[in-house]
Parts: C-alpha cells; sequence; structure tokens
C-alpha cells in the first residue's frame, strides 16, 4: 500500500489533535486522585499527575519511584539472564555482570547478581536526565496506588503520548503492578484502566517486556492485550485496542 504525502499530513494532524485534547482535558489541574472501593479487600488510593517533560520533577518523580522499580525490573532481568546466558554481553543492564557469568551458568553467584543489578539499576534511574530522551510536546502521565489505610506504595504505571503516535494511543513507560487484590482482579488492572477514567477517549494502549516474562505476559492476555510485530531482541510488544475489548474500561468504572 501506498501511503501520500497527504496522507502523512492527516495522521501527523491527528497526532497534534490528540496531544491537543490531552491538554485541553487536563488544562484545569495537573493532579488529582480517586478511590477503589468496589470490590476490594482493601481499599486503594489512586494518585496521578501530569508533567511537563522538560521539568526537573519529570527526573524528580523517577527517582522517587526508583526503589519500587528497581525490585520489579531487577526480577525481570534476572529471569531473562537465567534462561538466555547468552544475550548476557549485549544487553544494557546485564552486560557490566558479565565477568560473573565468565565460569558458565552452573557457577553463578545469583545472590550476587540481583545484588549488583539492583545497584546499577537504581543508579541508573535516579542519575538520568529523563527530560533528554523526552520530545517538546510529549505528555507524561505518572500514576501510583497506596494502600490507603497504611500509604504503603504498591504500584505505579507511566502513560506518554508524543506526536509520534496516531490519535488516542498510549505508550505505557515505567511499570510495577502485579500485586494481587481480589480473586479475578490484580493490581495491573487497575493501573492500567485509569488511564480510561482520566481520559476516556484512549483508543490504544501499547508495551514491551521481556520475552521471559511469562507470567506478566499470560496476565496481559487475559485482560485484552494482544502481540503485535516490535524490531526489539528478546522482546514482545503487546497492545490494546479499546473497540475490541472493553475490559479496562469496565474497572475505570470502580474507580
Amino acid at each position: 500500500m501506498r501511503i501520500s504525502l497527504n496522507d502523512l499530513n492527516k495522521a501527523e494532524l491527528n497526532s497534534l489533535e490528540w496531544l491537543a485534547y490531552i491538554e485541553k482535558i487536563s488544562a484545569s489541574t495537573v493532579s488529582g486522585h480517586f478511590s477503589a472501593n468496589n470490590g476490594f479487600d482493601a481499599p486503594i488510593l489512586i494518585e496521578w499527575e501530569k508533567i511537563n517533560p522538560h521539568s526537573s520533577r519529570l527526573s524528580e518523580k523517577i527517582t522517587s519511584l526508583s526503589d519500587l522499580l528497581v525490585q520489579s525490573y531487577s526480577q525481570i532481568e534476572i529471569q531473562f539472564a537465567r534462561k538466555h546466558p547468552e544475550a548476557v554481553p549485549n544487553e544494557l543492564f546485564l552486560k557490566p555482570l558479565e565477568s560473573l557469568f565468565k565460569d558458565g551458568l552452573e557457577n553463578v553467584d545469583w545472590n550476587l547478581v540481583e545484588e549488583k543489578m539492583k545497584i546499577n539499576l537504581k543508579e541508573f534511574l535516579i542519575s538520568t536526565d529523563w527530560g533528554k530522551y523526552s520530545g517538546a510536546n510529549d505528555i507524561h502521565f505518572f500514576v501510583t496506588a497506596k494502600d490507603k489505610q497504611t500509604e504503603a506504595l504498591i504500584g505505579m504505571i507511566q502513560f506518554i503520548a508524543t506526536p509520534e503516535f496516531p490519535y488516542g494511543n498510549f505508550k505505557i513507560a515505567l511499570y510495577d503492578g502485579v500485586m494481587p487484590i481480589r480473586n479475578n482482579c490484580n493490581l495491573e488492572k487497575l493501573l492500567m484502566s485509569t488511564i480510561f477514567k482520566l481520559l476516556p477517549t484512549t483508543k490504544r494502549l501499547f508495551f514491551h517486556t521481556r520475552i521471559t516474562n511469562e507470567s506478566a505476559i499470560d496476565s496481559h492476555r487475559s485482560i485484552g492485550f494482544t502481540p503485535f510485530p516490535g524490531n526489539l531482541d528478546n522482546w514482545i510488544d503487546l497492545e490494546y485496542i479499546a473497540k475490541h475489548t472493553d475490559i479496562l474500561q469496565e474497572m475505570a468504572k470502580l474507580l
């Protein structure tokens, strides 16, 4: 199929219209909160914040969430290394640990791998100037979940919209939330649904995760995500298309 310049201009216009719509909807406030009470064992406090990609707040926010993210991502990376040790020298967070794998997989000190992995991830998250990796017109929404009774942070998710994405699209970037809340409902489902509470006209969510993160892949597929072709080795890309399923939209009604 041949795409005309006119088609490209329309696509770009639609993307800018989407960003303008988001800005309009969130113009009166850049943060807020709501509760998830119905059907949950304990009330969950959901807090959200829209962040300017070139303010210091972006890096500050990620730093404040770094402990939660380190715990989650370190386990995902270690799980991948166990199954694909041959890929260690070529992976961003595993390459610095290459010397720990030199005597073969059976001789790896996995406690040491985990310790060093957490240190490296923490340093990366708190020292990176995240604004440098964000476009001038990007829009970031951070959503956190807390146990309302203890105020303990139990999960987070970051949604990004950019001019590169079609109208109604959000990329899920940083993310942690696989703690069970009750039967047939987990925290990831609740966090994913929040974007439909904030912006009900959202059409598509997408993200990628390690190919070895099988439990998370199965969990996401159970709430309507399906694979789509990606271009990153050792990762799987998943998308949620709102017109094909309403699982997350229905969950958003509990918020």
